[in-house]
């Protein structure tokens, strides 16, 4: 029998890292991160906030998504190259910083998001876009604050979170995103969900139309919609009343229009799943 053993202390996760270093550099990510976030740090602090916020967004696009996960960094050779450092924060101070942090700090990252997209607008110009609005559950392994057993395909009756997620179709640009108990009902507060999302857009980004599963149906999301000349596509189930509908518009052609005729480039892109205009 023949052992095998790795051992070389050379080999990195953080291939082509360099890459997303050299377009965080060319955009200016610290400087967006430190003139929108002040959170309160101690004379004595080895890392500045500026920094820690940094290195968490580096953790997150490395897949290190679970705090004792990151302390992988800390003996990857690529990655602290890249950096051009040779220490990386324990796990236990990222717990700290994001501990210390207030509703004041939530508003300022969001700040951080937003001038992303600024800037990103600026270069683009005008365009129209569409708004697709899902949400995905985040299963919890301890005693989170909020946290509450609902609907979790996966892991059934553990505490877990319902994250409501809005972005632009297409590019996948994170608008909005809002934490919710996991027995949240999708229509409680759309509305206002829309709302915030809609001021949240760069002046560039002229909304088109916004598309949701079928949890997030609301009338009043509708004629919210209508009202500002939004086209709008809700996913829903076909339960009897709904087959009677369609039923009565295929045998009146002039009030029915598939989707697929009208644009066949259209396409559901949720969180969870794909789905085709033919489904609904």
């Amino acid at each position: 029998m023949c052992l095998l053993s790795f051992d070389n202390d050379t080999v990195t996760e953080a291939g082509n890292f360099q890459f997303i270093e050299l377009f965080k550099e060319l955009v200016g990510f610290k400087d967006i991160v430190s003139s929108h976030l002040q959170p309160e740090r101690g004379c004595n602090c080895v890392y500045s906030a500026t920094a820690l916020i940094d290195y968490l967004t580096d953790c997150a696009l490395l897949g290190h998504t679970r705090f004792l996960h990151m302390n992988a960094l800390q003996s990857d050779p690529g990655y602290q190259i890249v950096k051009e450092i040779q220490r990386f924060p324990e796990e236990s101070t990222f717990r700290g910083q994001l501990k210390g942090m207030t509703w004041s700090h939530l508003i300022q990252l969001v700040g951080i998001n937003q001038e992303l997209l600024r800037r990103k607008a600026r270069l683009e110009g005008k365009r129209l876009v569409w708004i697709d609005i899902d949400d995905t559950v985040i299963t919890l392994f301890g005693e989170q604050e909020g946290a509450t057993n609902g609907y979790n395909l996966r892991y059934h009756g553990r505490p877990s979170y319902k994250v409501r997620v809005a972005f632009v179709a297409g590019t996948g640009e994170l608008i909005h995103l809002q934490l919710n108990p996991c027995n949240t009902n999708g229509m409680k507060d759309f509305l206002s969900f829309v709302k915030e999302v809609e001021a949240m857009l760069p002046p560039e980004y002229i909304i088109e139309g916004i598309r949701a599963d079928c949890g997030f149906a609301d009338p009043a999301v509708m004629e919210y919609a209508e009202a500002n000349g939004w086209q709008y596509i809700f996913k829903l189930p076909k339960k009897a009343t709904v087959k009677k509908a369609i039923a009565y518009l295929e045998q009146h052609p002039r009030f029915w229009e598939t989707l697929a005729e009208r644009d066949e480039s259209i396409q559901f892109a949720a969180v969870d799943e794909h789905w085709s205009a033919a489904d609904t």
